[in-house]
């Protein structure tokens, strides 16, 4: 299989940037719809989505790279195999997980899976992908850069992280219940910790300012053309400010809409959501 870049100019510039930014590694969300221009031949589905995971690889420098392997289905399914289950979370996502990742986290609904190393996780019950020694949490400790690959900023997983830890009041902490199978072994019970919506309401993200703010404090560097969304966030910079808006305002990321149910609540209330609020027991 051979490829081609059709936009090479704009992958050169910026495989450039990318090791000026100097990042030790890169938490890649991806859509190949509005990734690089590609030509593949001799042409095939996979060949195509081979070729996007090899140009990644090469724009970022073959430094590790960690994608989400979400299964969001798992409080229906019941359960999470951790060789099997299926990434939820696009084409190129699902290929590096089956060809090239060298590990996937053990964490039902929010499991990521990467090359090089993978970090240490706290394997307490219940699992919990937005603590501090999660994924997430370690992005910035281990000098990170989140990587949009054709997604747009509306991908960013680790806003959920930011809204555990600064405690945002319109989220609240459910338990979901069910199996974990590896390594051929036999399921085991397991209980995943996630923070929801009250399930009358949506939640909705005001990404129009949010990605307003982030260009104003020059975290997030645009990197594509008129064609193809390429974009470059800066991890502790960002988890800098957003806390520091969170902490000032806790409904900072969200959009009007989600302000006109949450706030007369959470007013009411005279305090955070929790989950006796919204679920009977």
């Amino acid at each position: 299989m051979d490829y081609r870049i059709l936009n090479q100019s704009t992958f050169d510039a910026a495989a450039s940037a990318i090791k000026k930014a100097g990042y030790a590694g890169y938490f890649v969300h991806s859509d190949m719809l509005r990734g690089l221009q590609i030509k593949v031949s001799p042409f095939s589905a996979e060949a195509l989505i081979s070729a996007h995971v090899d140009a990644l690889q090469r724009l970022t420098g073959f430094v590790p790279l960690w994608m989400p392997t979400f299964a969001l289905d798992f409080p229906k399914s019941k359960i999470f195999d951790l060789e099997n289950t299926p990434s939820e979370m696009g084409h190129i996502s699902e290929y590096f997980r089956k060809n090239i990742a060298q590990w996937r986290s053990p964490i039902p609904m929010h499991s990521c899976c990467g090359t090089g190393n993978m970090p240490s996780i706290a394997n307490e019950q219940p699992l919990d992908p937005w603590s501090t020694q999660g994924i997430f949490g370690q992005l910035a400790q281990l000098n990170f850069g989140i990587l949009f690959y054709g997604a747009g900023i509306e991908a960013v997983s680790f806003i959920h992280f930011l809204e555990k830890q600064c405690m945002c009041p319109y989220r609240y902490e459910k338990i979901f219940e069910g199996q974990y199978v590896a390594e051929g072994k036999n399921p085991k019970q397991v209980q995943v910790s996630h923070i929801v919506r009250p399930a009358a309401y949506d939640v909705g993200y005001d990404w129009q300012k949010i990605m307003r703010d982030l260009d104003e404090k020059n975290l997030v560097q645009h990197l594509g053309d008129t064609r193809t969304r390429l974009l470059l966030l800066d991890t502790k910079g960002t988890i800098d400010f957003w806390t520091k808006q969170l902490e000032n305002d806790p409904f900072y990321l969200v959009d009007e809409n989600t302000k006109e149910w949450a706030l007369p609540l959470f007013h009411k209330l005279g305090r955070p959501f929790n989950i006796s609020d919204f679920e009977k027991s």
